[in-house]
């Protein structure tokens, strides 16, 4: 699936390998596109949990602790906690059923999301930085 996100095309599927050096190579994590956007949203500030769930929730568009768990590689008990660190930021929804059930935002809406974070952030350090001179 290719989604706009900020004027470019962001891949979230199946692609050749592609060497990542800021990121360990996980189980089942293999392929370029998967690793990129896992990499980019840990640059963006997201724990590797974090950004790895996003990831598998995106591609499984919604989906039980278990089901993140094995599609990307991230200890179901951890899945809680990588939940709530993206649902505090807006990224996933938690529909309270038994067993609870996760759904990522779409993948553009995340973006903007981050877009909007950072521009708020690119004006308060200019705001700061004018105050100073």
């Amino acid at each position: 699936m290719w989604v706009a996100c900020a004027h470019s095309l962001v891949a979230i599927e199946s692609a050749p390998d592609t060497p990542h050096s800021n990121i360990e190579e996980v189980p089942g994590m293999s392929d370029g596109p998967r690793l990129e956007a896992i990499e980019q949203l840990q640059a963006l500030g997201l724990s590797a949990y974090a950004a790895r769930t996003f990831v598998g929730l995106v591609e499984l568009e919604s989906g039980t602790a278990k089901a993140v768990s094995e599609t990307v590689d991230v200890p179901r008990t951890r899945v809680y906690d990588a939940v709530e660190e993206l649902a505090e930021l807006g990224l996933v929804t938690v529909e309270e059923t038994t067993p609870k059930r996760f759904r990522s935002v779409p993948a553009e809406t995340a973006c903007d999301l981050f877009e909007q974070e950072y521009m708020e952030r690119i004006t308060r350090l200019q705001e700061s930085l004018d105050a100073i001179e």
